[in-house]
């Protein structure tokens, strides 16, 4: 196999470089990891294979360095869409090999990030919805300022949301409440695209941080807030549903490696309703349409400090 070594400290200015405030940490509040993303695509017949990696945003609680890039591709390029670091490989060759490894450096934040435009994340989406169902239940929740209508939302959703239904899963569904009352419904859903739905019917910015379980290596996700004051708040409905001594009002349970706010993003011509994992195509086609035999991926996390 051809092999290529790339080694970058940064992916086309996303800031991966650690800013001072990283350097300067308390390291009894950080925490260092290794993430590993590792797959092979196996078709005789294909002639042209691509594939799309997401990794870590930089964030002011998270910082990713010395980035690795090792495959048997034709072409790979590094860019950015909507803040997310991508890495993008494509093959002619068989079998199709890529690895990216990337160090990441967490570190507990209080300061909360600001933004400037914040109209689209009051705006529905295909599965984040502010009509129906989410509506009728938000007219009840709405009353109050900014910081009493999330202790509404964040209630509401403990005493109303089992775990079942409230964890991440990688399907279609309806999510139903305790008493089998159909609340959302749509692909990648869980409690906290309810938690977000719930925000933005009341009028409140909110997004879903798309991330990594440390432990199961699988797909997890929390929440955000944008309260005028303070800028982006963390709440994790999830870990406080799983787990009822945690306070996810406010925080995030210190379990997973973030990547992105992505919903619905366009890769060629195709929408990813959830971008945590690689996207590929064989002749043009998603690799999820063929058997999984075909397609082989290994991801670790290990722990550094």
């Amino acid at each position: 196999m051809q092999r290529r070594d790339f080694i970058k400290t940064s992916i086309l200015g996303t800031g991966i470089l650690m800013g001072s405030n990283i350097m300067n940490a308390n390291p009894a509040k950080t925490k260092k990891y290794n993430l590993t993303f590792e797959y092979q695509i196996n078709f005789a017949s294909a002639s042209d294979t691509k594939i799309w990696i997401p990794m870590p945003m930089t964030t002011s609680f998270q910082k990713p360095s010395n980035v690795k890039i090792q495959g048997n591709y034709d072409f790979y390029k590094t860019y950015t869409q909507s803040q997310t670091p991508i890495i993008y490989a494509q093959y002619s060759k068989k079998p199709k090999r890529i690895l990216a490894s990337v160090d990441i450096l967490i570190v507990q934040d209080n300061s909360k990030e600001k933004s400037n435009h914040l109209e689209n994340y009051l705006k529905p989406t295909r599965y984040i919805r502010t009509d129906g169902m989410i509506e009728q239940i938000a007219k009840e929740l709405s009353l109050g300022n900014e910081q009493e209508k999330l202790v509404n939302i964040y209630k509401w959703i403990k005493k109303n949301i089992d775990y079942e239904n409230a964890k991440d899963t990688s399907k279609i569904r309806t999510i139903l409440s305790k008493n089998s009352t159909p609340i959302l419904s749509g692909e990648n859903i869980s409690a906290n695209t309810i938690f977000v739905s719930l925000c933005r019917a009341c009028g409140i910015p909110a997004r879903e941080a798309i991330g990594i379980n440390i432990k199961t290596l699988t797909t997890l996700s929390k929440a955000q807030a944008y309260i005028n004051d303070s800028g982006w708040n963390l709440y994790d409905p999830i870990a406080s549903i799983k787990d009822s001594s945690f306070d996810g009002f406010g925080k995030w349970k210190d379990d997973f490696i973030f990547l992105n706010y992505e919903r619905d993003m366009k890769i060629e011509s195709s929408i990813v309703s959830l971008f945590d994992n690689a996207f590929a195509t064989v002749d043009g086609d998603k690799l999820k349409y063929y058997e999984n035999k075909n397609f082989t991926k290994n991801i670790n996390i290990k722990t550094l400090i």
